[in-house]
């Protein structure tokens, strides 16, 4: 999920509009709209990445 940090297993999903989902198996700390995302399957770049729209993470402080 962010650099120098151990490998997340998680779910990709293509949705019909384009947009991609993605679940991972264990909730990710500072997933933030805005970010990059680039999905691997070991060394080998699956896509030239996306940028996160939203997350399910709660708000800060709530």
């Amino acid at each position: 999920m962010r650099y120098r940090q151990q490998e997340e297993p998680c779910r990709v999903q293509v949705n019909d509009d384009g947009t991609v989902s993605v679940r991972f198996e264990r909730a990710q700390r500072a997933a933030t709209p805005g970010q990059s995302l680039v999905l691997y399957d070991g060394q080998a770049c699956l896509m030239g990445g996306a940028v996160i729209e939203s997350t399910d993470a709660p708000s800060p402080g709530g």
